[in-house]
């Protein structure tokens, strides 16, 4: 087959640090090639993929400038080329203009769906052309009154964790993920305390988290609770292998947190 995948602009495929949609297109990029299968990645340029990338002209997802860009970009590619599939993991708009075309669509999402978007989506598409996926039941149930939908699951390649059967006596919990408070990062830190516990704190702190982590996370920290920042791969492996549990005391509806699947990857 010839399949044309996207994603946001924003962050390289595979990431080097966060980035969980990032990890799904690089699992899906790489299992597809070895399949045999022809496949274009619209991505960011820094991208290091095992197929022909094309980088958006538009770098961010959001913005008037940006969303037009890469729409006309992705139509008029669309239109020199014969493709079997066209499978988006970034954004719905950006497939409008081929909405009523008789290509095959899949458009996943790994986040709150917009459910307006979707039922005008699906108005506009060629009949039986468009379908949703949703990464966790939570997600497709949403999107299933108003338009085709299934459930298809994150996962992990596990050949790159190593499943470690055995820790140390005094081997710490951690909590890895972004440091903000859906992600309840002090509850992680209030579990620690009260099983006296060592903690090994591991993410990014996005712009909106800064004043959380100054004022619930960083006046816990000491020689017992560590922020060590973000990880690689490497050391994410590193990390959940030798932790004695895997703390997600989240405060929202997680989608799917790919961490999960990550964590028992690794024991």
């Amino acid at each position: 087959m010839k399949i044309l995948l996207t994603a946001d602009p924003e962050i390289p495929v595979p990431p080097r640090l966060y980035g969980g949609i990032e990890r799904i297109l690089d699992a899906l990029v790489t299992g597809y090639v070895a399949r045999g299968h022809e496949v274009t990645l619209f991505a960011h340029h820094d991208s290091q993929v095992p197929c022909r990338l094309i980088a958006w002209k538009g770098k961010q997802s959001h913005g008037t400038n940006s969303i037009l860009s890469n729409t006309r970009q992705l139509f008029f590619h669309i239109l020199r080329e014969d493709y079997d599939l066209v499978h988006s993991f970034s954004r719905l708009g950006y497939l409008v203009p081929i909405l009523p075309m008789r290509i095959p669509k899949l458009m996943s999402y790994q986040r709150e769906p917009t459910i307006g978007q979707i039922k005008k989506a699906n108005r506009l598409s060629r009949k039986g052309s468009l379908l949703f996926t949703g990464c966790s039941d939570y997600i497709s149930n949403q999107i299933k009154p108003v338009a085709d939908a299934v459930t298809v699951y994150n996962c992990v390649p596990t050949g790159r964790y190593t499943f470690t059967r055995t820790i140390d006596d005094d081997a710490p919990l951690c909590f890895l993920g972004r440091i903000e408070p859906i992600k309840g990062t002090h509850l992680a830190i209030e579990v620690a305390q009260r099983t006296n516990r060592r903690l090994v704190i591991a993410g990014n702190i996005p712009a909106e988290g800064e004043v959380y982590f100054r004022e619930k996370i960083q006046p816990s920290l000491n020689e017992r609770i560590q922020y060590i920042g973000p990880v690689n791969d490497q050391q994410k492996n590193v990390l959940l292998g030798q932790s004695a549990a895997f703390l997600m005391p989240i405060q929202w509806n997680e989608p799917f947190g790919i961490v999960m699947a990550e964590a028992m990857a690794c024991g």
